[in-house]
């Protein structure tokens, strides 16, 4: 099984991401936020739908005084779903 990799900071995908992953039928591996797409000057083509994800981030509950883990949700796309914005641009002529 290839691993699915995040394009900006390098990390594999873990648990059941990388199932969800894999049942959205692409055959690249690379996947990104809309954002972090944007910042590597590619963009989303028109009609396209992302994967979710969930991701377990920290917070530090103030009452409680202690670290808990809460569910954050992404969507992600893959690098079959996005083009360079330059030809995004020029097809919108």
């Amino acid at each position: 099984m290839i691993e699915q990799i995040n394009i900006t900071t390098g990390k594999a995908y873990t648990g059941g991401n990388i199932s969800n992953l894999l049942e959205a039928g692409f055959t690249s591996n690379e996947w990104a936020t809309y954002r972090q797409w944007q910042g590597e000057n590619m963009q989303v083509q028109r009609g396209q739908k992302g994967t979710r994800i969930t991701k377990m981030v920290k917070i530090i509950c103030k009452k409680e005084n202690k670290q808990k883990l809460v569910p954050r949700y992404y969507t992600v796309f893959n690098a079959e779903q996005v083009a360079p914005i330059e030809e995004v641009a020029t097809a919108a002529k």
